[in-house]
């Protein structure tokens, strides 16, 4: 999906649940393009998690003028370790992913993955942080993964917004169907989809 319509997506829904939204965590930040559209519905917090130093950086200076929204140089993941990101060197590494890139090198084959990064990843319930309802997920295909690492939290989100896939762009990325699957047994349902 562009971000172009991803945004545009992202928000017609948070203008429509904005009075049910009481927090925000979005992983896989990047610069921060989302943090205008967060803002307009008046959260209590907005959290913003992004692995890669670079763009964290500028992610950071960004929003360091906003009381209500903590930024996080790390990724969120089912275990706390450190992980290989896959750093696409074109577009501003918006690509990146912590699973080697795949079908995205015919897709997209004028972005290359020339390098890595070594990044720390984290569970997001060892955290403390107790007032997030509404996840928004850019993680190039390790959606699951972060899922998985909300363990019981996932009982409070009320809303999840994601990137998915329906192939392998990422080798092992997580497709629909077992996203479905997952989601279904902590009581989330998709309702709307946009390819």
């Amino acid at each position: 999906m562009s971000q172009k319509i991803e945004n545009k997506q992202l928000k017609k829904i948070v203008k429509k649940f904005a009075n049910k939204i009481h927090s925000i965590a979005h992983v896989g930040a990047h610069l921060g393009q989302e943090v205008g559209i967060y803002l307009q519905a008046k959260p209590d917090n907005l959290y913003l998690f992004e692995p890669q130093k670079n763009i964290f950086d500028k992610l950071n200076s960004k929003v360091l003028d906003k009381n209500n929204v903590f930024t996080f140089n790390f990724g969120l993941g089912a275990d706390n370790s450190k992980k290989i990101l896959h750093k696409a060197t074109e577009n501003n590494g918006a690509s990146s992913s912590l699973l080697e890139p795949k079908l995205h090198l015919e897709l997209h084959s004028n972005i290359k993955f020339e390098n890595n990064e070594e990044v720390e990843v984290k569970r997001f319930d060892e955290l403390n942080i107790n007032d997030v309802n509404f996840l928004v997920l850019d993680v190039q295909g390790f959606e699951l993964e972060v899922i998985k690492g909300f363990g019981k939290k996932m009982e409070s989100i009320d809303f999840l917004f994601t990137e998915i896939n329906k192939n392998f762009v990422y080798k092992n990325n997580v497709l629909i169907q077992q996203l479905d699957e997952h989601l279904n047994k902590v009581g989330l349902v998709r309702f709307s989809t946009f390819w």
